[in-house]
């Protein structure tokens, strides 16, 4: 940290649903704290408990009340795109950025929208956005002036990220690549073009499936119970029949359903024949010698099966591997695949730039990994590569989110329309 600033980092992680505070300052031990929230999203009842969690910071890290503040958002919370317009002068240019976005925005009056020029030549510009909604920042605003913290900075996961590998890796800063961010339980992909974080995405697995003695079932990391649900009903209001529900683990294997035939009917409920029943007893109470019963049927509640791996053809499977490290290989090749399809599939991003590789954070104890990585490079057509993170610790190589919210500097003077970009611009969007 320059000058012995003191640089505080809030962190709000929706999957923990916990606010982090983390800070740093040249010379000292980093503070790491977490309070956990009840709430569901960015309502009313999460930021009285943000109020809260922030006086409590404040009264236990009294540093806090002169540090040099950024809240980082959930990537959930942002949303980016790109737009191709024709090339015409500033002014032009913005108005017709303005038209396009009021065009396939709904809301766009509600949004804080920061672009930038990514590709400029004599015939088009293609426009990266990022947008957030402005209630939102109104609101994070408010909160942390209630609690007394003054906050330089709004920014989100993936750009806080790529600041803090930045940080820890120079050579990353102006670089166009995928960056694959792998965590336990889950994995983030941020694209990179000319050291400004332009999109991003999730996988909902880490380096948690990485078992040296087993391969990963890759059609068991999903759970798309949800969806298999919703298309099984549709089927069945079309056909009239009984909607199945949903099991006890959530988990489902679609192809183990049987939607056209074999369906068992969900009787229906005694109440929905109380009139039948009440005529059969008030028939049988009137016939001598017999005793009044009631038949009920038992209520039959359809649910998806528990979903089991999907067995692949013999000529599909590849060859078991002999020792753990042909394990781990075997089970990285899943974030292998999906590394290189988010760059197929993802042709508006790659046109903007051509990624010179796809640089992967994890733990050291995988860095075998690499060598395997590098022998499939000719193969693949882009190389796989560390990203190069020496960390202080093995937490911060963990955590670049909240290690990067101490590096965003404050925002000067940000033009409505970024068309060229200045060496001192500031990375923060916001």
């Amino acid at each position: 940290m320059a000058n012995n600033q003191y640089a505080t980092a809030i962190y709000i992680d929706p999957r923990e649903k916990s606010v982090h505070y983390y800070a740093n300052a040249a010379g000292a031990e980093p503070i790491h704290d977490s309070r956990n929230y009840k709430s569901r999203g960015f309502d009313r009842e999460f930021f009285t408990e943000f109020i809260g969690i922030l006086q409590d910071y404040m009264q236990r890290y009294t540093p806090a009340q002169s540090a040099n503040t950024t809240i980082i958002l959930p990537d959930n919370a942002v949303m980016t795109d790109t737009l191709s317009i024709p090339a015409m002068n500033r002014r032009a240019m913005q108005k017709s950025m303005e038209t396009t976005l009021d065009g396939f925005i709904k809301n766009r009056k509600e949004l804080k929208i920061q672009p930038f020029c990514a590709v400029q030549n004599k015939q088009f510009s293609e426009i990266c956005i990022s947008a957030v909604r402005e209630e939102l920042l109104s609101s994070l605003r408010a909160s942390a002036t209630s609690a007394r913290l003054m906050v330089q900075n709004i920014t989100f996961a993936a750009e806080s990220t790529l600041r803090g590998a930045v940080a820890l890796n120079p050579k990353l800063k102006s670089g166009t690549f995928l960056f694959l961010d792998i965590k336990k339980d889950f994995a983030d992909f941020i694209y990179v073009l000319r050291g400004e974080v332009v999109a991003f995405s999730t996988l909902p697995f880490g380096y948690s499936i990485l078992n040296p003695h087993r391969i990963s079932a890759e059609d068991m990391l999903f759970n798309h119970a949800v969806g298999e649900l919703a298309v099984l009903n549709a089927r069945e209001r079309a056909k009239s029949k009984a909607l199945t529900m949903m099991g006890g683990d959530g988990n489902a294997d679609v192809t183990d359903v049987d939607t056209e035939n074999g369906e068992e009917e969900v009787t229906t409920d005694a109440s929905q024949n109380g009139e039948n029943i009440g005529e059969e007893e008030e028939e049988r109470d009137n016939t001598p010698g017999v005793q009044p019963t009631v038949n009920r049927t038992e209520n039959v509640i359809k649910v998806l099966p528990k979903k089991t791996a999907r067995k692949l053809p013999k000529f599909m499977q590849r060859p078991q591997p002999e020792t753990e490290e042909g394990y781990l290989y075997e089970n990285f090749r899943i974030f292998e695949k999906w590394a290189l399809c988010y760059l197929a599939g993802n042709e508006r991003l790659t046109r903007l730039g051509t990624p010179d590789a796809v640089y992967v954070n994890m733990p050291s104890r995988y860095s075998s990994l690499f060598e395997d990585l590098k022998a499939e490079e000719s193969e693949n057509g882009i190389p796989f590569r560390s990203a190069g993170i020496a960390a202080q610790t093995e937490w911060i190589g963990e955590h670049l989110e909240m290690y990067g919210g101490l590096f965003v500097r404050r925002e000067r003077s940000l033009p409505i329309l970024r068309l060229f970009r200045r060496k001192n611009d500031p990375h923060n969007i916001f």
